[in-house]
């Protein structure tokens, strides 16, 4: 039984990927545990919800001890959608602001990767699959380097925790969308063509993928997912 834990789940992205791994449980042998930071989303079969705040090492060490000890739950596979966005032009740049995309992009990846860990390396497996940006690997307007540098370090922090832990097979990928059609991005950008955006439904698709067998070989890939961009 594949045991999931996904992050962020109370969003868009998250709903999404609660979703596909829902639709396929009984025939994919799916345990799924959601993370979430204020409030649980909908409630579906088969579903755990458990709070963490990602930013904090102690909340994610609870949220873990609790799912073990009340179902025996451990992640073996991680897909990781939690993180934040701040738009702003490096000389207004506020401390807030850059601390805000660094703890919410970098510093909870870390954590998080470093909580999960030690249980996959005693099992000898472990899939992890981070949300990075298409933005990373292409030019890209002002006011957003913040975003993509906290966004950028995943894609190296991937590769890295893939040729570390090659020999307890446990690997890292990220997946690099363009703009994903959520509600919050329809209401930011009024004037774009969602439908040129990315579905959270074919990501989420593809996210799934990279836990399964299929997705074995794409060891510390970067996925670039550009939709119609």
């Amino acid at each position: 039984m594949r045991k999931v834990l996904v992050t962020g789940a109370e969003g868009a992205l998250g709903s999404a990927l609660l979703k596909r791994l829902t639709r396929d449980r009984e025939n994919e042998k799916f345990e799924i545990a959601a993370a979430y930071w204020s409030k649980p989303g909908q409630e579906m079969e088969g579903v755990s919800w458990v709070q963490m705040d990602l930013s904090k090492p102690a909340s994610i060490k609870a949220g873990l001890e609790l799912m073990a000890n009340q179902r025996g739950f451990e992640p073996d596979s991680v897909l990781h959608c939690a993180g934040g966005f701040r738009w702003s032009e490096i000389e207004t740049l506020s401390d807030e602001n850059l601390d805000f995309v660094i703890n919410a992009n970098l510093k909870s990846t870390f954590y998080l990767v470093r909580a999960v860990v030690p249980a996959m390396k005693r099992r000898g497996f472990g899939r992890m699959v981070f949300v990075s940006s298409a933005g990373t690997t292409r030019p890209c307007p002002s006011g957003m380097a913040p975003y993509l540098a906290s966004k950028a370090a995943l894609n190296i922090l991937a590769q890295a925790l893939t040729e570390e832990l090659k020999n307890f097979d446990i690997n890292a990928c990220c997946v690099l969308p363009t703009v994903i059609d959520t509600p919050a991005n329809r209401k930011d950008m009024p004037d774009a063509d969602p439908n040129r955006w990315v579905r959270p439904e074919a990501l989420a698709d593809l996210m799934v993928s990279l836990i399964l067998p299929a997705g074995n070989a794409a060891r510390g890939a970067l996925i670039q997912v550009p939709g119609a961009v």
